[in-house]
């Protein structure tokens, strides 16, 4: 639809497929959602659509950039692995060297 470059649901990562912003139906939701930012970098954001004034039919749409968020859990995460990698092997050595001990 050239709005946005797609958006997050529990099929895909990133697709236009069924797009919030064309549905007509939309209610109140939270989600995330790809776009272009100013230096031509597709950047994820949190999107929230809200009704303020049902009466009136006033919605907010707001964004939040929300890279810096998954740069530092995507960094906590390879740092866990690491840390259970180097376990598992850890005592996989302690077991061989107890096998070869025990012989």
């Amino acid at each position: 639809c050239g709005r946005c470059e797609g958006y997050t649901n529990e099929h895909a990562l990133r697709t236009c497929q069924n797009c919030f912003l064309q549905s007509s139906e939309i209610g109140d939701t939270t989600f995330q959602v790809f776009m272009k930012t100013t230096n031509n970098k597709i950047e994820p954001f949190t999107a929230t659509y809200q009704t303020i004034d049902e009466e009136r039919q006033i919605k907010a749409f707001t964004l939040q950039n929300v890279t810096a968020q998954l740069q530092r859990q995507e960094k906590l995460y390879q740092r866990n692995m690491i840390q259970k990698t180097i376990a598992a092997q850890e005592n996989e050595r302690k077991r061989i060297s107890r096998e070869l001990h025990d012989g």
